[in-house]
């Protein structure tokens, strides 16, 4: 059976990044404006990326474990 676009199976790692978004900027938000949730959950996208912590980075934010060696 070939895969198709629309198939769900392409969206599964990006449903727990968006349930993220939901609870941790959208639910907590009462944006007024569609420009206003754009500009806010682009600052909580970045602040994700940047500077929270990662339990399946062993609670390094993003950078510090790309910073960090691997040990083989």
């Amino acid at each position: 059976m070939d895969r198709q676009p629309d198939d769900r199976t392409l969206l599964a790692g990006v449903e727990p990044k968006d349930r993220a978004a939901k609870y941790g900027c959208v639910y907590l938000n009462a944006f007024e404006t569609g420009s206003e949730a754009r500009k806010g959950i682009g600052a909580w996208i970045t602040y994700c990326n940047a500077e929270r912590p990662h339990s399946s980075h062993g609670l390094l934010t993003p950078g510090e474990a790309d910073n960090t060696p691997i040990n083989i």
